[in-house]
């Protein structure tokens, strides 16, 4: 597994890029909503990135390539812990 953050300007950049990453997802392979990570969060798999998850937390954009197990729980410790972090 893979975990990066794309930190943009504001929270519009960072809803913009997870959007951006969907749309090139849906060309490529499949995408579906994943509840319990905000508006913006997704799933998706395709021939290039492999099995991704990845949504939008304040000014961050947060990528879960290849992700484990459990990774909807990680990702929401991940989210808390940005959310402490102003």
């Amino acid at each position: 597994s893979t975990l990066f953050f794309s930190i943009a300007k504001n929270v519009k950049d960072a809803r913009a890029r997870v959007e951006k990453m969907k749309a090139r997802v849906v060309k490529t392979g499949e995408v579906k909503t994943v509840s319990g990570l905000g508006k913006t969060a997704f799933s998706g798999k395709d021939k290039y990135i492999g099995e991704m998850i990845a949504f939008a937390q304040g000014r961050y954009a947060i990528f879960l390539i290849n992700p484990p197990e459990n990774a909807k729980a990680f990702l929401k410790k991940t989210a808390e812990g940005l959310a402490r972090k102003k």
